[in-house]
């Protein structure tokens, strides 16, 4: 089931590099997903979708979602998963996860927190994971706020939706954050950035966003924050030439 601030339920375990061809075979890529439901997991897990119930939980070692663009979050949503935890996700994976609506939380260690049948309870704005069953818990990463807000809106084509990019209405949407402008940050110098925050973080204008350092370590800038607001994006290359773009800042309307 899902709670608030994430989600709880029957833990299915799953290897490393768990590929999209597993969860949507190539025979099935051009099938309806209703069809598609039918082979997820036939070639390592055969029967498996019979036994998944609405509810449960994956648990999964490490680069889930490997592979492709295939919608492998639509095919879990379907069949009712109410969240992934793995020890990695593939970037490709987890944002096809999040698009769909399935929350989905990295955490190193999970796979071995486990053993198939024990009760899972993740909070992903905390990133803390807890196996029920036992009391063990792990720390993962923390989802940004931005894309929990994808997940309870239930996907990002609903959110398209309530912004009426994509026609028809959608249903049970929180009401979109609208900033006034973005400010794009840049350095004045070359060399190597630090940064001092994250995607998601709520800025005071003026606050420190990191500390762009040379060869030897030293301090030749520290960047601020040039209005209030929320960190939208970061550029996560160290290496950062003059007047080099650090991170876009979303400001709402005063």
């Amino acid at each position: 089931m899902t709670t608030a601030n994430g989600f709880r339920g029957k833990v299915w375990k799953f290897g490393d590099d768990i590929n999209t061809d597993l969860v949507i075979p190539n025979f099935a890529v051009l099938m309806t997903l209703d069809e598609q439901l039918q082979h997820c997991f036939s070639a390592n897990r055969p029967g498996w979708v019979d036994e998944v119930q609405p509810g449960d939980v994956l648990i999964a070692g490490r680069n889930f979602g490997v592979g492709s663009a295939r919608n492998i979050g639509a095919v879990f949503h379907a069949l009712g998963i109410s969240g992934v935890v793995a020890d990695s996700f593939n970037g490709l994976g987890l944002r096809n996860c999040i698009n769909s609506g399935l929350p989905s939380l990295p955490c190193a260690g999970v796979l071995d927190l486990f053993a198939e049948g024990d009760v899972a309870q993740a909070d992903w704005a905390e990133g803390v994971v807890e196996n029920v069953t036992t009391g063990a818990t792990a720390q993962g990463s923390p989802v940004p706020p931005a894309l929990q807000d994808i997940v309870r809106a239930g996907g990002v084509e609903n959110v398209l939706r309530s912004l009426d990019v994509v026609p028809g209405g959608a249903r049970n949407v929180p009401p979109p954050r609208r900033f006034a402008k973005f400010s794009w940050v840049r350095t004045q110098q070359a060399g190597f950035f630090r940064h001092a925050v994250k995607v998601g973080d709520e800025l005071a204008a003026g606050q420190t966003l990191g500390q762009l350092v040379d060869f030897f370590g030293r301090t030749v800038e520290a960047v601020t924050a040039p209005d209030k607001g929320q960190v939208l994006f970061m550029v996560v290359s160290p290496a950062i030439a003059r007047n080099g773009l650090i991170c876009g800042i979303g400001v709402e309307a005063a």
